[in-house]
């Protein structure tokens, strides 16, 4: 199943009106595991072998991507009995970190 279906599924929507924002979150949670793993450069077969192997992490990525719209750069709020805060501005480096660094010699 392709990870903007299982995007969907997670999020509950069954349109097609969100498509185009649903990609391009699929695309930033998926340069930010590609950047993790490969920060020197990659080939294309690296590239789909690395998305294959972390696309649940892709797919976390993106839904935490989803959920954050409208709050970016958000450092705290407290409403209601209800507090929010992020780590940072980007992608969180919990998502990150069971993403092991490859470096090659040149």
């Amino acid at each position: 199943m392709a990870v903007l279906e299982k995007l969907k599924i997670y999020l509950g929507i069954s349109d097609t009106f969100q498509d185009d924002l649903l990609s391009l979150l699929i695309e930033k949670a998926e340069m930010a595991v590609l950047n993790r793993r490969y920060p020197f450069g990659y080939t294309d077969e690296e590239k789909d072998t690395t998305l294959s192997c972390y696309s649940d992490i892709v797919l976390d990525i993106a839904v935490y991507l989803y959920n954050k719209r409208g709050a970016e750069g958000q450092t705290g709020h407290y409403e209601n009995g209800t507090s929010r805060s992020y780590e940072s501005a980007g992608i969180p480096e919990s998502y990150l970190q069971n993403i092991v660094p490859v470096c090659k010699v040149l």
